[in-house]
């Protein structure tokens, strides 16, 4: 069937393609195979039928002009065909054969004379290659090319282009919306009810002497003993990876080492590790570090949600010992302004520049 032009290509057992017209009823043309048909397929624009008969030959024909433009015989029965939409290749299955084969169709790259073909011009073709089959014996050579030039170097790409360039972390933009908003996710799933330990009763109840039938349920409840609490004096207070970490960074340095292993912690552990930053050296030098980080321009949208974070978790605290917090807290204010005021700049140009390129005709 060709819808666009209503037209219905019948296969017949005298080996010939009968086209007809759908609305006036007629048959239109008539198409020669000389052998047993075994699939008919139009092209997309209706000009041409591709017929695949029991002889291994595959026929074209064009269908206002009733020739023969084009025959080719496969190794094998070709058992169903079929064209691209475009036009670009046609795709066959054959007999005895695993797969799909594709033909390019040379009339959408050069110019082809469409003359008509005699039955004696057949062409004797093999099917196309398999992947990886008929190219081993390429691939494995160029898989065995080693590099003896001692001077040709891979280029490998640098963690940051350029000190002019702001880097962030390449990681999901959720992790970091969901460290911001680890509380507002927490409250919200958080249950309705408390869980309720199950009644405990034992298996066998006394009862009370007297006519009726009553049980003797003793109603006081048993004491249990209180938990036994920790004074905060009595045991040492753990560091923990995060913390030893930030302690073995150079304070001058960019800290690479420890962003690196803040950015593998899940947001619940990383709001965790910033909860626990209580001491006043600790936070001093994770402030320094902060503002390390973004004098150096990498981990930019990673730095500003641990400065969220940090100051929802410990803003009293800072505020309360801002005498000697001030230093290191400057340089945060000095860093994150000068940073913020850079790429909101290039961010106002970068938009500029798109803007200006989708208005040019």
């Amino acid at each position: 069937m060709q819808r666009e032009s209503n037209m219905v290509a019948v296969s017949c057992g005298d080996r010939v393609v009968r086209i007809v017209d759908i609305e006036t009823r007629r048959v239109v043309r008539e198409l020669d195979c000389r052998a047993r048909i075994r699939d008919i397929t139009w092209s997309a624009d209706g000009r041409w039928i591709i017929v695949a008969c029991y002889d291994r030959a595959i026929r074209t024909f064009d269908v206002p002009s009733g020739r023969l433009v084009d025959v080719f015989r496969t190794p094998d029965v070709a058992t169903s065909i079929s064209m691209s939409p475009t036009g670009d290749f046609l795709a066959t299955t054959h007999v005895n054969r695993l797969g799909i084969y594709l033909w390019a169709n040379r009339a959408q790259y050069t110019e082809v004379p469409l003359r008509t073909v005699d039955e004696e011009e057949v062409v004797d073709v093999l099917v196309p290659s398999v992947q990886g089959q008929a190219e081993e014996d390429a691939l494995e050579a160029l898989a065995n090319l080693a590099l003896n030039d001692s001077n040709q170097t891979v280029f490998d790409s640098p963690d940051q282009l350029s000190g002019e360039l702001v880097t962030l972390t390449l990681l999901p933009r959720a992790k970091w919306q969901t460290l911001l908003n680890l509380d507002v996710i927490s409250q919200r799933n958080k249950p309705k009810e408390p869980p309720k330990a199950p009644e405990q009763a034992p298996f066998f109840l006394p009862t009370l002497p007297g006519v009726e039938h009553r049980f003797a349920v003793d109603s006081a409840t048993t004491e249990v003993p209180p938990t036994k609490q920790l004074r905060a004096g009595a045991v040492a207070e753990a560091e923990s990876e995060f913390v030893r970490r930030l302690a073995e960074e150079d304070l001058e340095g960019d800290h690479e080492d420890f962003f690196q292993y803040a950015r593998e912690l899940s947001p619940a552990a990383l709001d965790l590790e910033l909860r626990g930053l209580t001491r006043l050296p600790v936070l001093e030098r994770f402030i320094r570090a902060l503002a390390a980080r973004l004098a150096s321009r990498r981990d930019f949208e990673a730095v500003q949600a641990m400065v969220g974070v940090l100051l929802r978790l410990h803003g009293d605290v800072l505020v309360e010992n801002a005498g000697e917090m001030e230093v290191c807290l400057t340089a945060l204010r000095e860093a994150q302004s000068k940073e913020t005021g850079r790429v909101l700049e290039m961010t106002a140009q970068a938009l500029g520049t798109l803007a200006f390129v989708r208005a040019a005709p």
